[in-house]
């Protein structure tokens, strides 16, 4: 690897890291939701009933 490919190489790999944690980032979000709403709609089920 020659020097001048270092940084475009550095780059790459940034952007490529960025995507899999925003990636990560929006199944984690989605999952917890869903815990949440399972959470709450069972919690307002026990009090009507």
């Amino acid at each position: 690897m020659n020097p001048k490919e270092g940084p475009a190489m550095l780059k790459m790999i940034h952007e490529r890291f960025c995507r899999q944690a925003q990636r990560l980032h929006e199944i984690i979000e989605s999952f917890s939701l869903r815990i949440l709403k399972k959470g709450l709609c069972s919690d307002i089920d026990e009090k009507t009933s």
